[in-house]
């Protein structure tokens, strides 16, 4: 579980008062990271004329080491096509603590300012930042650092081994910690690390290293830097359904097809296309977003449960993400309807009420993201006596979701071809190529199939079924409009184009792909408004 830093800070120092040290040298601390992080793992020569290349460092800090690795890749003529940073951090400073460390740090401004823009809240989860159009990504892992080892199956070019001291955070530098950091690296991994103590280095060895001592950064006697001899010995996460598969490494792709321009297509295409691969992305109607990404607006929003869990981390990174991603495309102008009214999720029936009672027990999840209100508190909030709690989360809102994937599909390396239908998938050529009913065929290095249920016609492997979902929408007076979304059994919201206009529902019925609007479910819409929010209905 990650707790928060906490620490003393005098300008750039940083004193942590949970291991009694600091983070890095008042006066040299960014020359001794360069020199053995950077220097002890032959970087940059190692990245160099590679098409991909992945770091993990276990100890994320100020993030001093990271700004260091994205200053000299940027500056690399010869870098690597893109780069992916893994930090392992599990007493994580805040945003605003960085900013305080970072504004002495001026040659890292410009990193610095994307890092704080984008940095998460500090919550459990693998939380992905994004510089530079893609080409760099730090992945922060805000975990426990044996937890997070045993979760994520990376495979790192090179590690960092940062932290405090092994005397005074043994955990860090642990046999199993060590051990399991052997069985993710592969021969050819380099390591590097500012210890030199004996048990590090034995345990090292035993990990499957080549361990090497060189002189230390000034004062410092000695430092170790290591090189993984043998294969990696970490076993699959998941044994029978291929899609969680890992793949092996391949040559970089420069062509990919997508079919299907919903939110999973246009999202898919638009972190290709910022990559620099060119996409073509297929969709069989005359239109973008025709099918459950054309709604008017749907409540984004992430799923918090009763007790922490790898789901919960999973949706609240996610979310973040993509709170992100939109306040990104809107700076670029992207024309991104997102109405950030926040969400009122009411405890509506027993099993949400037992959900509100254990969330008041917990201790973990910041006021930021969300909070707890009883029903007096819901009553004077939405101006409609209600008997429900609810969970507050302020960051939430109505999306249109066809505005998301216009602003990701208009990019440069992406072609959209719409009105085309899709005969079958094959190979051409030794690469997989799509037959499209003209009698055209078409080659691509990538082919991601992305159109919802209709995916179950290209393989008999993916076993999907239609879900039909409708929903309603009306219009208020103006002294009506709606301050906050509600979820119950069903959910509101205002159109984010328009705040007058409403968007409620919706119908579930699994194994209907019909498509035709149905009055008996405009009436079950209604009727569900009316139960929880009979005042609005």
């Amino acid at each position: 579980m990650t707790k928060r830093a906490d620490v003393d800070i005098q300008g750039d120092q940083i004193y942590s008062k949970q291991f009694d040290d600091v983070y890095f040298d008042r006066e040299e601390g960014i020359a001794q990271s360069r020199y053995v992080y950077l220097g002890g793992n032959d970087l940059p020569k190692h990245w160099q004329h590679k098409s991909h290349f992945c770091i993990a460092e276990t100890g994320f800090g100020s993030g001093l080491n990271f700004l260091l690795t994205a200053e000299a890749w940027l500056a690399d003529p010869n870098r690597s096509d893109t780069l992916d940073y893994y930090s392992i951090e599990g007493f994580a400073l805040s945003a605003d603590q960085l900013s305080k460390i970072h504004a002495h740090w001026h040659q890292f401004s410009a990193v610095s300012k994307s890092l704080i823009e984008q940095y998460p809240i500090v919550q459990r989860g693998c939380h992905s930042l994004v510089f530079e159009h893609g080409r760099i990504q730090l992945h922060l892992i805000l975990e426990d650092i044996q937890d997070a080892l045993a979760q994520y199956n990376l495979s790192p070019d090179c590690w960092f081994l940062d932290g405090f001291t092994p005397a005074k955070n043994p955990r860090m530098w642990s046999a199993d910690t060590l051990s399991r950091i052997g069985e993710l690296s592969s021969p050819g991994t380099k390591l590097a690390t500012f210890t030199a103590a004996g048990q590090v280095r034995r345990d090292l060895i035993d990990a499957g290293f080549s361990v090497h001592k060189r002189k230390g950064f000034g004062g410092k006697r000695e430092m170790i830097f290591a090189l993984k001899n043998h294969p990696r010995k970490t076993k699959a996460l998941f044994k029978h359904e291929p899609w969680f598969a890992l793949p092996s490494a391949g040559p970089a792709i420069q062509t990919a097809a997508i079919i299907g321009a919903g939110i999973a297509g246009a999202q898919i295409a638009h972190h290709l296309a910022e990559q620099g691969v060119k996409v073509q992305v297929i969709e069989a109607e005359k239109q973008i977003a025709t099918g459950a990404s054309g709604n008017l607006a749907g409540i984004l929003a992430p799923r918090i449960t009763a007790q922490a869990s790898d789901g919960e981390a999973f949706y609240i990174a996610a979310f973040l993400y993509q709170l992100n991603q939109l306040e990104k495309l809107q700076r670029q102008g992207r024309d991104v309807q997102f109405n950030q009214h926040g969400l009122l999720q009411l405890a509506h029936n027993q099993a949400a009420q037992t959900r509100h009672e254990k969330l008041a027990q917990r201790q973990d999840i910041p006021a930021q993201l969300a909070s707890l209100l009883t029903a007096k508190q819901v009553s004077h909030t939405t101006g409609e006596a209600t008997k429900y709690p609810a969970i507050f989360i302020p960051s939430a809102g109505s999306l249109a979701p066809k505005s998301l994937c216009k602003a990701l599909l208009s990019h440069q390396n992406i072609e959209l071809r719409c009105g085309l239908s899709i005969e079958s998938i094959s190979r051409h050529k030794g690469k997989p190529a799509l037959h499209l009913t003209s009698d055209e065929i078409i080659a691509f290095d990538s082919v991601i199939i992305a159109n919802g249920h209709q995916a179950a016609k290209f393989s008999d492997a993916l076993q999907i079924s239609p879900v039909r979902g409708q929903s309603s929408s009306a219009t208020i007076a103006a002294d009506h409009c709606l301050a906050h979304a509600r979820g119950h059994e069903g959910y509101v919201a205002s159109v984010p184009s328009d705040s007058n206009k409403l968007i409620f529902g919706a119908s579930y019925l699994q194994g209907d792909s019909n498509n035709a609007l149905r009055q008996v479910e405009t009436q079950e819409n209604l009727a569900t408004l009316r139960k929880f929010t009979p005042q609005l209905a």
